[in-house]
């Protein structure tokens, strides 16, 4: 009967070591878990005739704890611009780190474990009509978007919608980064119409410090040269389905799509 409790004993002793080694790893394992920083980030971007475009950008930011974040300031003279932290207004302003411009925000003390960021304004230079035409006969425009990392953490989850001015379409895609690849089951880019506006959405799953986000494309005024804008179109559609004609017969795709 002694050897008996003696076993007990030891056996209970071992669970509560083996427990005492197991928490304090569990705890940091959870910790490590916790995403930290901007865990999305996505800007919309609405091209005027004038070159001006108003720019918005909706951010969602998880267990913060510094009293400032500092976002791209990728846009030359922003104008009217109006920051928000979980609906309340706060101070934003352009600083530098070393040769690098940023936008610091100032952040109210103690921030939800997920906190949304907003800002709004208008970029007065965001693109020259003039300097950037190119295939003047076909009177196809060229526009390239970029979104630079200049910060010192990664931007999880980044997009950018470019809302075209009234009237223009989207005839070729020059290239993109991240760059589309024939396995893609989701492309890095796409393009949506309603009316007459057309949208053009780049993705990226995470933009790491010193990295960019960006798609250059051709666009054309929709009456100009349709024909050839049409067939340009078409030639494009054609062939993205064709680079990826394994890819939309595969399985994981099918599965996917019909769920």
């Amino acid at each position: 009967m002694t050897r008996f409790r003696t076993k007990l004993h030891v056996w209970a002793a071992s669970v509560i070591l083996a427990a005492l080694v197991w928490q304090p790893a569990a705890a940091q394992q959870a910790a490590a878990a916790k995403k930290t920083g901007l865990t999305q980030y996505a800007e919309t971007v609405t091209l005027g005739e004038d070159g001006k475009a108003d720019v918005s950008v909706q951010a969602k930011l998880a267990n913060w704890t510094e009293k400032y974040l500092d976002l791209p300031a990728g846009y030359a003279g922003m104008e009217g611009l109006k920051a928000e932290v979980n609906g309340a207004e706060v101070n934003a302003e352009t600083v530098k780190d070393g040769s690098v411009s940023l936008l610091r925000l100032t952040l109210p003390d103690a921030l939800p474990e997920e906190s949304t960021v907003g800002l709004t304004f208008t970029a007065p230079k965001y693109y020259n009509w003039s300097d950037k035409k190119v295939l003047k006969p076909y009177h196809v425009n060229q526009l390239g978007h970029t979104f630079s990392n200049t910060t010192r953490y990664a931007v999880g989850n980044y997009s950018a919608t470019i809302v075209l001015p009234p009237h223009w379409v989207v005839n070729s895609v020059a290239s993109s980064v991240p760059a589309s690849k024939a396995d893609d089951i989701v492309s890095p880019y796409d393009f949506t119409t309603g009316g007459d506006v057309t949208r053009v959405l780049l993705r990226s799953k995470s933009v790491a410090p010193g990295k960019t986000a960006e798609i250059v494309f051709g666009m054309a005024k929709d009456g100009r040269n349709t024909t050839l804008a049409l067939l340009v179109g078409l030639l494009v559609i054609a062939g993205a389905l064709w680079l990826k004609r394994d890819v939309l017969t595969r399985e994981d795709f099918k599965a996917k799509t019909a769920s």
